[in-house]
This record gives structure tokens, sequence and C-alpha cells, in this order.
């Protein structure tokens, strides 16, 4: 059904593809300072996220689902940059096939959003991980001005991938107009009904708050402007280290 990979598609264009080559660019810089690590990528896709990151690492482990065929392209990216020292493995987020203590760099980026118990996928980045652990996450903001324009984008977007009008009407993730009201000029996302392992009802202060019980905030900022604030961002990218809080 799909010519290009998700990753190829959601990168390209001019306007559209802004937001997410801004995102690839701002986790980057993000995961420069952090190099020498025993990597794991919950949610890898084909690894084009990955690619600026994997060569600093002693040791790159992606998972994911395999959804469009990704892992089978990661396969060719491996081949194709020679990266010996990465592997790929077709699992869930809530259940890693790891051993305990693994892994001391963890990166989950546009994941959590469409996994279907963040609370389980904590637990598991927790099993998996050594102490000081540092952490990178990126998610999508699905409330105010910008939930306005994705969904203006997202409904032209139906037309262009869909054919079948069926698939248009019966979109999932469509919000109600009392649902937009309140989450796009309130900023309320209480209102809105949760479509699991989709964007609609997403908060990503939720899961700021949910990560900071077993995490230490490092560092919090927007994409694509890091000075914007949530509700003109296209998402928010966070930096944990395993661990509490003095008391």
């Amino acid at each position: 059904m799909f010519k290009q990979s998700y990753s190829k598609r959601i990168l390209g264009g001019r306007v559209l593809g802004f937001p997410h080559r801004k995102r690839l660019q701002d986790i980057s810089e993000a995961c420069k300072e952090y190099f020498g690590l025993k990597a794991l990528d919950i949610g890898c896709g084909d690894l084009e996220f990955d690619k600026n990151i994997i060569p600093n690492q002693e040791l790159f482990i992606g998972i994911d689902l395999n959804w469009e065929g990704n892992l089978l392209i990661a396969k060719e990216n491996i081949t194709q940059n020679n990266w010996k020292n990465t592997g790929i493995v077709e699992a869930k987020a809530e259940h890693l096939p790891f051993k305990s203590n693994s892994f001391n760099f963890l990166l989950c980026c546009e994941t959590l959003e469409h996994v279907s118990d963040v609370t389980t996928v904590l637990h598991e980045m927790c099993k998996v991980t050594m102490q000081d652990t540092v952490l990178v996450i990126s998610v999508p903001i699905e409330y105010g001005p910008i939930l306005l324009l994705k969904e203006f984008f997202r409904y032209i977007n139906s037309f262009m991938i869909y054919s079948n009008s069926n698939c248009r009407e019966n979109r999932t993730e469509k919000y109600s107009f009392t649902e937009l009201f309140y989450a796009g000029i309130l900023c309320k996302t209480d209102k809105v009904k949760r479509v699991e392992k989709a964007h609609k009802g997403f908060d990503n202060k939720k899961i700021l708050e949910l990560f900071m019980k077993d995490f230490i905030l490092i560092k919090k900022f927007n994409t694509p402007f890091k000075w914007a604030p949530d509700v003109f961002s296209y998402g928010c990218i966070m930096i944990f280290k395993k661990g509490k809080l003095p008391v």
C-alpha cells in the first residue's frame, strides 16, 4: 500500500515534514553528550531517527512491532551503514525481552502514545536499565491551538492517503466538536475520550508526572521551537536520569 517507509513519508515535504525533521535534529543534538553506552530504543521503527546516535554507542538495540515492515527496512539500514554494534528485536514495549540492568541509555521517541499501558512500560524500563541510566523521551502535544492545526492537516492527509471513502468517515481518532473545544480552546484533555494506542486524548503532562516517580527530570524542551509554550508546540522532548531526588 505504501511506496515509502513511514520515516521517509513523515520527513518528506517542505511544510508537513518540517516538524518531524526538526524533531529528529533536536533528538540527535540532545543525545550528543551521551556516548559509549549500552542503548535501547523502544519503538525504533526503521532506525532513521537513530542514525546519528548509533555510531556513538557501544551497543545499540532497537525493538519494534514491525509496523509497515519497519524492521525489514531497519535491517537494510544496518547493512547499508555497516553498523556492527546494532541489533533489532520484534517485541512489545510492555514485555521487554532483556535481562535486568542491561542498558544505561534508553530512548523512546513518539512511542508512548501508541502503547496500551504506559505504567507497565515504565516498569519494564526500570527493570532493564541500570542505576543512573539516561532516558530520552519524545511525545506529541495534543491540546491547545496546535491540536486544531494538527486536526486540520490530519483531515487533509486522510484524503491523500486513503482512496476509500469509508476509511475517511471512520477515522478512529476523529474529535467531536465538544472535544475540540475543550482540548483545543480550553486545553483540557479530561473531556476527550482517549483512543488507545493513538494520539487522541494523549496528555504529555501526565507522562511527565508518571515518569518523575522513578526518574529525575534533567531537561525538558519543546519542538519544533524550544522557546515556544506547549500549546504552540508540536511535541516535547524530555531527558531523565534514573534515580530519586534526595529527601
